[in-house]
């Protein structure tokens, strides 16, 4: 009789393990207004970050982005020397060109890693090591923050595009 138990409860565990582990498909609305997305996501950034909207020749020249990939941006980037904070999100115009977002994201990064010098503002390069891109549905884009800031910034974006 304690072995039949003993069974029932394990296979009644099992069972809750596998069923509970299974991803729920998430979806993203499309044409979402980055700028007033990107005020509230700032509510999570350090106001000493300095942020400033980033020019069209910081991303075709910089990020290396073709505006015909995207509909809409929201590109922020530090208007002073000691901060290194910045982040951009890209509402792409398809699932390939969001792929093409990331992949120049990602170089970008690791060209900024690369040039790093150790010599400024040590008290940064966290940030960079923290650096990473993001890519929810057809939005793509980068954060250059702390790992704090990294975390809330994250989490309110996705929570900001989902439908």
């Amino acid at each position: 009789m304690k072995k039949t138990i003993i069974a029932v409860i394990s296979i009644l565990l099992v069972s809750v393990m596998l069923f509970s582990c299974g991803e729920k498909e998430v979806s993203y609305r499309n044409g979402v207004d980055l700028a007033a997305l990107s005020a509230e996501l700032e509510k999570n950034i350090s106001k000493a970050s300095n942020l400033g909207d980033g020019s069209e020749d910081f991303i075709e020249f910089f990020l290396d982005l073709d505006s015909s990939l995207f509909t809409s941006s929201v590109v922020r980037t530090p208007t002073g020397a000691l901060s290194i904070d910045e982040y951009a999100v890209f509402e792409a115009k398809d699932d390939e060109s969001a792929s093409k977002i990331a992949e120049a994201l990602d170089k970008y990064l690791a060209g900024r890693k690369e040039a790093w010098d150790g010599r400024y503002n040590a008290s940064e390069k966290p940030k960079l090591d923290n650096a990473k891109t993001f890519r929810y549905g057809e939005y793509a884009g980068y954060v250059i923050l702390s790992a704090s800031e990294s975390s809330a910034f994250l989490s309110s974006l996705d929570k900001g595009l989902r439908n």
